[in-house]
């Protein structure tokens, strides 16, 4: 199988408003800026990597404003990531359009009243050459003199003043070379909402996208699926993404792609690599685990980092349940034992009103399936009227008895409370019910392998529920 370890970019904008600062002359920087590519001859549809270098100044400012500008008729920016500076307090790097024109940035503001020293920063952005462009075509990114100032408070002035050394490297230029014909496999992320699986980002020349037939095929733990492009969701940014889920237990199995025209031939594919690595016929192959272990080396935040390791539980919990690995299932790594039914108290089942004549409630039951469902099981002679949240539902029978199911339910709402209504009678329960319940009915006097699985299991279920909340609010 054709692999490649990738890296992960996760870029966070912090929004704020840019005043207009006063500034004293700064002493100027040595060495001077620097501006380089890491593919100076792209293909259309290939990308390449601006890295910009504003070395240290040797004076404290309140703001600085860093920007590169691109033709945006001929390029697009896919990611933009900056180092940080420690004291400021507001920092942001995007890729944004004015005035007709595209630019990449870096902006740092420090906190109010505290200046900060500027210790040189590093500006890299990503670009896929649009699919127009034609073989020959130079691109040029190019750090005008006025978009690149620092600015210091000054009560008695308000005006900027830029501080490029003279003769630093303002601009780099590539020239197009060549169509590109093959599928691009650029990147793989995870799904941490209502279902775990893999999204498979990829860059499908124009024949392909425009090829009503032309379909992905995935082979994994859940059997062959095949996704048409035209069904694939395509974003601003070009990339054409198709996804495969996985149940919990799953996150150790490898998933891999093809692509085929509509005549059901294969279509070349290639990594997102700056060599573009060509991909052999038998796929492309990654798996949940292998992007957990890239996150754990890789340099994303904390909360990133502990929503992944939680997942990386969480499933190793699953499989050891099921047995689904037998004796090669992986070992929960985190000590999970201060999560008990008393901690999770807040999630019991509650009931109110009167059950209907024959109604008997007996118990909900989370499905560890890829997208996360609570069931809640009842016996009844007539079935009562029935609505979850509000909204009318029509129960399901299974043998004598029937349940209602509350289906997609997302990461990091698997504590959110749901109200569910028979007729005068209702109920609130959430997925992290189901963890309580596990706690509650199997104490940690019971030794057996069932009992250890299930309560492993439950708690892995919180710790994955807890960072989910943690990561999102984060964002």
């Amino acid at each position: 199988m054709n692999k490649r370890v990738m890296s992960f970019v996760l870029v966070f904008a912090l929004l704020f408003t840019t005043l207009s600062f006063a500034a004293s002359a700064a002493e100027l920087p040595d060495p001077a800026m620097g501006i380089s590519v890491d593919n100076a001859e792209p293909k259309t549809t290939d990308t390449c990597t601006v890295t910009v270098f504003f070395p240290a100044l040797k004076e404290q400012f309140d703001a600085a404003d860093l920007k590169v500008n691109f033709d945006k008729t001929l390029v697009e920016a896919t990611a933009v990531t900056a180092s940080s500076i420690t004291g400021a307090g507001k920092q942001s790097s995007t890729a944004e359009e004015a005035n007709g024109k595209g630019y990449f940035s870096a902006s740092y503001m420090a906190t109010e009243g505290d200046p900060i020293d500027f210790p040189g920063v590093t500006v890299t952005a990503t670009f896929r050459v649009k699919d127009s462009v034609a073989v020959g075509t130079a691109v040029t990114f190019t750090a005008d003199t006025n978009d690149f100032y620092i600015s210091r408070y000054d009560p008695d002035a308000f005006d900027d003043v830029d501080v490029m050394p003279a003769g630093a490297v303002r601009s780099v230029t590539v020239t197009v070379t060549a169509a590109q014909t093959a599928a691009v496999i650029e990147t793989a992320s995870l799904s941490l909402l209502d279902a775990i699986g893999v999204n498979f980002y990829t860059i499908l020349p124009d024949a392909v996208k425009n090829d009503a037939g032309a379909y992905a095929l995935f082979d994994g733990p859940n059997g062959e699926q095949k996704i048409f492009v035209k069904d694939a969701v395509t974003g601003t940014d070009g990339r054409t993404v198709f996804t495969y889920a996985v149940y919990a237990k799953e996150t150790g199995d490898e998933i891999t792609i093809r692509l085929f025209d509509g005549t059901g031939a294969p279509i070349d594919m290639v990594c997102g690599d700056a060599a573009h690595t060509p991909i052999g016929t038998e796929g492309y192959s990654y798996s949940v685990d292998e992007y957990l272990a890239a996150i754990a080396a890789g340099s994303e935040g904390a909360e990133m980092k502990a929503l992944a390791a939680a997942l990386a539980d969480y499933g190793a919990a699953a499989d050891r349940l099921f047995g689904y690995s037998g004796a090669n299932a992986p070992a929960v790594a985190a000590d999970l034992s201060a999560i008990t039914a008393e901690s999770l108290a807040a999630y019991k089942l509650t009931q109110s009103g009167t059950a209907p004549d024959g109604f008997s409630l007996t118990g909900a039951t989370l499905m560890l399936e890829s997208e996360t469902t609570l069931r809640v099981y009842f016996n009844a002679q007539t079935v009562p009227s029935v609505t979850v949240d509000g909204t009318a539902v029509t129960p399901v029978q299974k043998g004598n008895a029937y349940y209602v199911a509350i289906p997609n339910i997302l990461a990091k709402e698997l504590g959110t409370p749901h109200v569910v209504r028979f007729g005068n009678y209702e109920i609130t329960c959430s997925a992290l019910t189901y963890a309580y319940s596990v706690l509650r009915a199997y104490p940690e006097s019971d030794t057996s392998d069932e009992a250890v699985n299930l309560r492993t299991l439950a708690r892995a279920l919180v710790r994955y529920q807890q960072t989910a909340v943690a990561y999102f609010e984060s964002k």
